[in-house]
């Protein structure tokens, strides 16, 4: 049938050649008049016709349900031509009742009742003495529901002959329906006879005897059923026979039963035909054999589940592992994933290859939760892959996943997980009375290892370390990991750390990295002294080593004999960036800026670019006075990469060098608006108080920074000393939470400017302490902080100190020496180009705001 929704679909329209009949529907059953006719199908838009589908033949539609049959109407026409115009021609050229029998029977097929009554007529009058014809004709309108016509016709041919058996059978059914039952039974008589069941249906005789019982008379019902056991003994077994004779027996009372003992027959269950057996029975049965079915489906299928448990290996180790289970043979796993397949129960799983380990496991699972759970199971070779377990919440207001990082373990259980290494959907359709769906996800965090390591060592340092050394093991020149690495073991693990890195100072190829890290941090243990034996040692094995002359440089205390390895090296390999950055360092922290930057920038172009040259390059091309060059490169820098907090710190410092601090705001205001939302609270008020120290607006900075975390307490401290308030940083409890030596040192000086001489000197013991244990360039200059006499210039620039560093240390020198102080000072104003802190605190000691004292 045509089917339209919101007015777009399929619908008729037109009506030709229309005929009606009045006869029951075959759907519905209502008596109507049933219509067909000729009409077309169309594709419609808002019931408007649009693209036309096809001529239909629409046969017998029902008023009442609208249900109809339809076809092709070409094809139809072309069949109806074909069938009913060879039949009429036969009908025509021989002129027998068969013929005319079978005309009449193509023209109904075809639904032409016009055609057919018009034929019936005709042979009707041509054969007025045929009873057979009628009788035939008569059954042919009882098919199309015709009944009149079919009770007058065979009314016609018992009259014509009534012997007949089709015009009795007829005319009985006719008085059957009337209630005539005595008639009916005389007329069926024919039926009654010895072997009358081999040449007629006795489906007339079994209505008759039903009508009979209905009637209570039931000794005639039971003998019309002795004779239609004698003619069909099959009928014994069908269940509603034998229901009808026992019910008759029963009211009528007769001792023993016509029926023969009822044969149990398996295959009877399941058939219609001839099954001894009710319907409700066979149901039952079809019912209990299909539970049963289900039943052994469902165990084989919890059978199979439970011997067929799928481990996923995660191996991040870089390098295939063999898997052996239970002493089995090994499986490979080359790449990240792959998967063993194991029966529930306890098993051991043997790791080979990049890992070398042993785990003993359960795999353990409920019956149902067979069917209603998906375990997770993942093997982690070395606890080297970090998960991250999701809980998603849908719904129509849906609480935030819940996250949980689990990092280390080698070997994940989780009960239940619905997407397994899958990203969840954005969103689920639910059923409104659920209110909540729950679903659990499980991903593998990848090349994010410092973030993992970051977040892990808010609640697990000690697992955080053998996180991130095994991961360094793997990749030993991840600059960001390292960098974690490194600050996570100053100074409680730092002699694990110096044994670690230690331990892997033979890997080959060599590692310049963790060779710079093993000696950055060696120098807490015992300074580079003992470190130069070390690498006079590699050295003796491979003499020509680039690599090796640079660290040995690195780890040398005489300036002359450093520098002539970073020449050696540069000479063994002129591509080795590090002797560059090395010999640029050097100058950078005597002031030879433009030395400095050549050799940084060679450096640079030697594709060392991880972004430890920036700062250094930076600082040379200020002091250069390139800051209005650097203003354009950082606003062109951001706008590939707005997010940077330090390129825009460096924008702010070259913005004000270059005489233009009213521009620091609005470009703070731009940065802030491209940053994402979830990044401003962490990022916005530490990146605003530099952009306020920097402009020289301490008063703001300083009420911005009110009860800010510990990077705010610094630069609120540097900004108060800078402001002349240094005495109110070391009235603040707070300020006490400061363990960065050199922000102490500013206030130290600060407090000195404001003439507070003993607060002054007990800062500076505290900035010294904190020095003391850090690395050797670290405790001499502790040591300049304690001296009694003042050191000469000469000693000061062999001390590797950041610019900002050297410029504190010459001013606090300053206020303690007077007889030095213009050396002191001039010197602090070439190292004072950075407008970060402590810059303006020495601005105000070059500019003899206040006397120091000492």
């Amino acid at each position: 049938m045509p089917i339209t929704y919101n007015g777009v679909g399929t619908h008729y329209y037109g009506k030709k050649e229309r005929s009606t009949r009045t006869a029951p529907c075959h759907s519905c059953g209502r008596v109507g008049a049933l219509e067909s006719y000729l009409t077309r199908l169309w594709f419609v838009v808002v019931f408007i016709p649009v693209i036309p589908l096809g001529r239909k033949r629409i046969i017998d539609e029902c008023p009442s349900c609208r249900r109809h049959m339809a076809a092709s109407a070409d094809k139809y026409e072309q069949a109806r031509q074909l069938q009913t115009s060879g039949s009429l021609e036969r009908y025509r050229r021989e002129g027998t009742p068969e013929a005319a029998i079978e005309a009449h029977a193509r023209f109904l097929s075809f639904h032409d009742h016009d055609q057919a009554a018009d034929l019936r007529g005709q042979v009707l009058v041509r054969f007025p003495g045929d009873a057979r014809l009628r009788s035939a004709l008569a059954e042919h309108m009882r098919q199309v529901a015709s009944y009149d016509e079919w009770a007058r016709l065979h009314a016609e041919a018992l009259a014509l002959e009534p012997d007949l058996p089709e015009a009795r059978i007829g005319v009985a059914a006719m008085k059957m329906a009337g209630g005539d039952l005595d008639e009916a039974r005389r007329l069926l008589d024919v039926l009654e006879e010895p072997g009358a069941g081999r040449q007629h249906d006795l489906g007339p005789l079994y209505q008759l005897a039903t009508n009979l019982q209905a009637a209570g008379r039931h000794d005639e019902a039971l003998d019309l059923s002795s004779i239609l056991l004698r003619e069909a003994p099959h009928l014994g077994q069908r269940p509603d026979f034998r229901d009808l004779v026992r019910r008759s027996e029963k009211a009528g009372r007769r001792p023993g039963s016509l029926l023969p003992p009822r044969k149990h027959s398996l295959r009877g269950l399941f058939r219609a035909e001839g099954s001894p057996y009710t319907k409700g029975q066979r149901n039952l049965a079809k019912a209990a054999t299909a539970l049963a079915l289900a039943a052994a489906g469902l165990a084989v299928s919890n059978q199979y589940i439970r011997t067929h448990r799928l481990i996923r290996v995660v191996n991040a180790s870089g390098a295939p592992v063999q898997i052996r289970v239970d002493g089995g043979p090994p499986s490979t796993v080359a790449g990240e994933l792959g998967e063993v397949h194991v029966a529930e129960g306890r098993h051991r799983l043997s790791v080979g290859g990049a890992v070398d380990e042993t785990h003993e496991i359960e795999l353990t699972s409920g019956f149902f939760e067979r069917w209603t759970h998906t375990p997770f199971w993942a093997l982690n070779p070395g606890g080297e892959a970090a998960f991250d377990v999701m809980t998603l919440y849908y719904s129509a207001n849906p609480r935030p996943a819940e996250h949980s990082l689990v990092v280390g373990k080698p070997f994940l259980s989780l009960p239940h997980v619905d997407y397994p290494f899958e990203e969840p959907p954005d969103s689920l359709r639910t059923e409104r009375r659920k209110g909540e769906v729950e679903k659990v996800a499980v991903r593998r965090i990848q090349g994010q290892d410092s973030s993992v390591a970051q977040a892990l060592a808010e609640t697990d340092r000690a697992g955080a370390l053998d996180f991130v050394e095994k991961r360094l093991g793997r990749s030993p020149d991840d600059v960001s990991l390292m960098n974690v690495y490194l600050s996570f073991t100053i100074p409680a693990h730092r002699a694990r750390a110096v044994a670690f890195l230690k331990s892997g100072l033979g890997r080959r190829p060599l590692s310049i990295r963790w060779h710079r890290a093993y000696q950055s941090l060696a120098e807490h243990e015992g300074g580079p002294a003992g470190m130069a034996a070390d690498y006079d040692a590699l050295l003796a094995k491979d003499p020509n080593s680039a690599a090796l002359l640079y660290l040995r440089g690195r780890v040398e205390d005489d300036d002359a004999r450093a520098l002539d390895f970073y020449r050696r090296s540069t000479a063994a390999d002129p591509l080795l960036p590090w002797p560059f950055m090395a010999r640029g360092m050097r100058a950078l922290n005597v002031g030879r800026w433009e030395e400095a930057l050549a050799e940084l920038q060679k450096a640079r172009e030697l594709n060392l670019t991880d972004g430890q040259l920036d700062r250094p390059i930076h600082t040379a091309r200020m002091a250069l006075g390139q800051a209005e060059a650097l203003v354009a490169e950082y606003r062109a820098k951001l706008a590939a990469s707005p997010v940077d907090p330090s390129t825009v710190i460096s924008l702010f410092d070259a913005l004000a060098a270059s005489g233009h601090p009213e521009a620091i705001e609005a470009e703070k205001s731009a940065w802030v608006a491209r940053l994402p939302i979830e990044a401003r609270a962490g990022l916005v008020p530490i990146v605003g108080a530099f952009a306020l120290y920097q402009a020289d607006r301490l008063d703001e900075a300083i009420s911005s920074l009110i009860g800010s975390p510990a990077v705010g307490l610094m630069i609120r401290a540097q900004a108060l000393a800078a402001a002349g308030r240094a005495s109110e940083v070391a009235a603040d409890p707070e300020m006490a939470k400061i363990d960065e030596p050199w922000t102490l040192a500013a206030v130290s000086l600060g407090l000195a400017l404001e003439g507070k001489a003993d607060e002054a000197a007990a800062w500076r013991e505290k900035a010294r302490a904190l020095l003391k244990p850090q690395t050797d360039d670290d405790r001499k200059a502790a040591s300049l902080l304690a001296a009694d006499t003042p050191p000469p210039l000469d000693q000061i620039d062999r001390i590797f100190l950041a610019p900002g560093e050297k410029a504190v240390t010459l001013a606090l020198l300053a206020s303690r020496f007077p007889e030095m102080r213009g050396e002191y000072l001039r010197e602090a104003a070439r190292f004072n180009v950075l407008r970060l802190p402590p810059y303006l605190l020495i601005q105000r000691v070059i500019r003899g705001e206040a006397a120091a004292k000492p």
